[in-house]
């Protein structure tokens, strides 16, 4: 029980977490797009997840890129904060030797991680996961293409109308990286997102890896090549899914 209620209760928890990050040793866990991270941590290498592992994505519930919102929505900032604090509060009594994070940027969609944790993150040692490109297209293609309309048609019984918002969803993704991208690498992966959408709405969804095989080498791998250059000297183990997994349940 907290005396002085729920704004005391929030003053707590926000020092709680400050004093965790300052206390704690963290280890981040990086790796690119693509090469499942979340369900690493989550899942492990036995389905168990990753001893002291806080799933950011989760609370956030957005997978964390432009082509991440996930169907329900995302909590509010006060509400992530506080299901943050107290999920960070319960591992750190777990008393192990590091908490387990994602490699997450200040937001996540439209959820901003606190401050303190932001640091820890910036600083803390790095494990660096390890997957081939088609490991990475293939992993892409069942979360935001499989997955995500999956999530859509259970909330929407018409089949129609939910495959009109995943498809919606995909343009709108799209259209949030244009100016990152450049008009002519927009356009043309427009041109193949629209074609993988026909061809799946006809039944063969296989027409999506095409275009995402595209962004993550021309996109996302370029611009995680260049931000681990200033985080090399953090890097501790790197190695594929199921050694990086071993690693941090040893």
């Amino acid at each position: 029980r907290i005396a002085g209620g729920y704004k005391a209760m929030r003053q707590w928890l926000t020092a709680s977490t400050e004093g965790i990050c300052d206390t704690r040793q963290f280890v981040v866990v990086a790796g690119k797009t693509g090469c499942a991270k979340t369900r690493l941590i989550t899942q492990g290498a036995n389905g168990q997840g990753i001893p002291g592992m806080v799933d950011l994505e989760g609370l956030a519930n957005h997978r964390g890129s432009s082509f991440g919102r996930r169907v329900g929505g995302q909590p509010s900032q006060i509400s992530f904060e506080m299901s943050l604090d107290v999920a960070l509060y319960r591992t750190a009594l777990e008393s192990l030797p590091y908490i387990v994070l994602e490699d997450e940027s200040r937001l996540i969609g439209r959820c901003a991680l606190p401050l303190a944790l932001q640091a820890c993150i910036k600083s803390a040692p790095l494990v660096i996961v390890e997957a081939t490109l088609e490991q990475r297209v293939q992993h892409s293609f069942e979360n935001y293409i499989l997955a995500n309309l999956e999530e859509l048609r259970i909330l929407e019984p018409n089949d129609e109308q939910a495959f009109n918002l995943f498809a919606e969803d995909l343009r709108s993704a799209m259209a949030r990286i244009a100016k990152r991208l450049g008009g002519a690498r927009y356009q043309q992966l427009s041109t193949h997102l629209e074609a993988a959408i026909q061809q799946h709405q006809s039944g063969d969804p296989s027409q999506h890896l095409g275009w995402i095989e595209t962004l993550l080498k021309d996109y996302y791998d370029p611009m995680y090549d260049y931000q681990l250059k200033s985080k090399e000297r953090r890097v501790i183990f790197s190695g594929s899914f199921a050694e990086v997994a071993a690693h941090l349940q040893s």
